[in-house]
């Protein structure tokens, strides 16, 4: 139940930060274990130094509320291929789609352009992060790009801010897809 309330905080957030944008694109395309993201700051000593990626997911606006997004999900994690019989604003969606391993310790973290939002649980307990170069209400994201004709996320001193203690937390790292 935490990790879904968290997952609703993520799509949230994103929705918030994010403008729609009616353009044509590839399909939802997804890659497995391509890349690690490095943590530095305050809150390593809670959630650890690394994110372990094991699955990235762009487009997939049904979960982030625009389809130019990328999802990075904790190994042996998987998202449904398309969309459950359930309306996108049924509380119920997203536990139905994402599907963890180990619900008490992963993360999930979403990428648009100019927004971060992220959640990290360790032994249960979420710790919300986010970050936007747009709106001014958390952090500014600093160095975080989502290149979709290479594929590619890079996160270069990227800094995200805890939503409840407002400590910085910094990504370092690439993914692809």
């Amino acid at each position: 139940m935490r990790y879904l309330q968290t997952t609703l905080f993520i799509v949230f957030n994103i929705l918030l930060f994010s403008a729609c944008k009616n353009e044509d694109s590839n399909e939802n395309s997804k890659t497995i274990n391509q890349g690690s993201i490095m943590l530095s700051g305050e809150d390593t000593s809670t959630v650890g130094t690394e994110l372990k990626v094991g699955l990235v997911v762009y487009g997939r606006e049904d979960l982030a509320g625009i389809e130019e997004s990328l999802i990075i999900l904790p190994e042996d994690s998987t998202i449904t291929p398309g969309t459950p019989n359930l309306p996108v604003s049924d509380p119920n969606y997203v536990e139905s789609v994402i599907n963890f391993k180990d619900k008490e310790n992963g993360f999930v973290l979403v990428l648009a352009e100019n927004a971060i939002s992220m959640s990290i649980a360790k032994n249960g307990v979420a710790n919300l992060y986010a970050c936007d170069s747009s709106f001014n209400i958390y952090v500014s994201c600093g160095n975080a790009s989502l290149d979709i004709a290479s594929k590619k996320a890079t996160f270069i001193d990227t800094t995200v801010e805890n939503t409840e203690t407002n400590t910085i937390l910094e990504l370092n790292g690439s993914v692809s897809w």
